[in-house]
């Protein structure tokens, strides 16, 4: 056994999942389910009132009472006018017009459930293909038109991650225009948050630079950081960080619908290494197999140390020839830097005195149990040691992989990346609704996406 298989091999040992009482922490039951009571979706912010049990279709399950609210939740659209095709490894078939069906009927599911409060949109909503073949405006004005028509009706309205795809096809700034994917264009809706005293000071808080020190990370290309020293991240230069400093946006944010819950965005690709023009010999592992040319300035120097250090090949979308979790150091990965990472203790830190429960969404996941980590966040030891440090961690949701996997880590928190709509046929669908609890969080899949019921540990409050 090598050194790398030694070290994977103690990394999931120690991250196998904690029986919970009760059941597990999780139940499984079928589609369906309407409620009989919805409050006006115009409900403002922070004063959303608890909405009344429902009697679940799903076997005649009947739901805890005390329901607070409902989001949606959809991931991987990748939409492109071309005709059907396979991923890179032709194991599973993608249809690329199927997308937008896929999100335009989510949308019409959410519009006549008026307890939804918001849609977290978890990346990769165009695929990179659409830059080759120049139709990135195009296919950003069709799925721009079905976001929109869901924000109008909703309280919150809808909340974009960044995905890889994204940067192929634009810079980030052009995203936080378009879809509001940025701290800064969510300012009008979400400061007025019940995230307590002093809450619109706090979104967004950007740390000061220079507070966590980078780690040498002086080992052979390929072999994970030694124990105690956590791959440490800079904040990128690369694909969208034109010009970034103290009046760039932020990519990353928080907003609490109910004083008794956080949400919390994180930018997965904070640190990236996503290229403005990739090499005729690179083909994207992860993407449509196609040269995905990606925006920006192409001076992701943080992102591309990682690479160079940790992967070999020429190709970095290439994850030939590493082993065990170093299979995360691919260019459609990326990272999060020191100052993201600081902003999110501070965040935790203020959940946790506020006795709140926090759900945590972005494009990467950031657990590695899972049997391949050729989709993982670069620094997941890093952001895991973060969340582990509280109790009030419910959640977090993620995309990227297109094969939808749940885990539930050591310290209680449910992991969970939706299928992708992209691979969804269209006799099916794939999104979810997520009805919020004050005791669990219950997860009512449409199509391919499996219904769940997540119980939830009660958080200790620090004063």
């Amino acid at each position: 056994m090598t050194l790398i298989d030694a070290a994977a091999s103690t990394a999931f040992a120690a991250l196998r999942p904690t029986p919970s009482s009760g059941g597990g922490g999780i139940a499984r039951h079928q589609q369906g389910g309407t409620d009989a009571n919805r409050s006006s979706a115009a409900t403002r912010l922070g004063s959303i009132d608890p909405v009344p049990p429902h009697e679940d279709e799903r076997g005649g399950r009947t739901t805890p009472p005390g329901r607070l609210f409902s989001f949606g939740a959809i991931a991987d659209v990748q939409y492109a006018d071309q005709d059907d095709g396979w991923n890179f490894k032709k194991d599973h078939r993608r249809y690329y017009r199927g997308g937008l069906r896929q999100l335009r009927g989510a949308v019409d599911v959410w519009l006549k459930d008026e307890t939804h409060r918001f849609v977290l949109q978890l990346g990769d909503v165009i695929d990179g293909s659409n830059k080759a073949h120049k139709k990135s405006e195009t296919a950003l004005r069709s799925v721009k038109a079905e976001v929109d028509r869901l924000a109008a009706s909703l309280p919150l309205g809808v909340l974009n991650s960044l995905g890889n795809h994204e940067l192929y096809n634009f810079p980030k700034q052009r995203w936080a225009r378009e879809l509001d994917c940025s701290s800064r264009a969510k300012a009008v809706t979400l400061r007025p948050s019940a995230c307590g005293a002093g809450a619109a000071e706090t979104i967004p808080t950007l740390a000061p630079s220079g507070l966590l020190p980078e780690t040498d990370n002086d080992q052979p290309a390929g072999e994970l950081p030694p124990s105690g020293e956590p791959l440490t991240l800079e904040a990128s230069k690369g694909a969208g960080h034109e010009g970034r400093g103290e009046e760039a946006e932020c990519f990353y944010y928080s907003f609490c619908p109910v004083d008794s819950y956080r949400f919390i965005a994180l930018d997965s690709y904070d640190v990236n290494a996503i290229r403005e023009e990739p090499r005729p010999d690179e083909e994207d592992a992860e993407g449509s197999g196609k040269n995905e040319a990606a925006a920006g300035d192409g001076r992701g120097d943080e992102g591309r140390r990682v690479l160079s250090k940790h992967n070999p090949n020429r190709n970095k979308n290439d994850g030939g020839g590493l082993e065990g979790l170093t299979k995360r150091f691919v260019r459609y990965n990326g990272g999060i830097g020191a100052k993201q990472l600081l902003w999110l203790e501070n965040q935790l830190t203020e959940a946790s005195r506020a006795g709140q429960r926090v759900v945590g969404f972005g494009h990467v996941p950031i657990h590695p149990a899972e049997p391949s980590a050729h989709t993982l966040i670069w620094n997941y030891e890093e952001v895991l040691a973060v969340m582990h440090k509280f109790d009030c961690v419910a959640m977090f949701l993620s995309g990227h992989r297109h094969r939808e996997t749940y885990f539930r880590d050591e310290n209680g928190i449910h992991h969970i990346s939706l299928a992708a709509a992209l691979e969804a046929p269209s006799d099916q669908e794939a999104f979810a609704s997520i009805d919020v609890y004050d005791s669990c969080l219950e997860l009512r899949g449409h199509g391919v996406v499996e219904s769940r019921v997540l119980d939830l540990a009660v958080p200790a409050k620090v004063s």
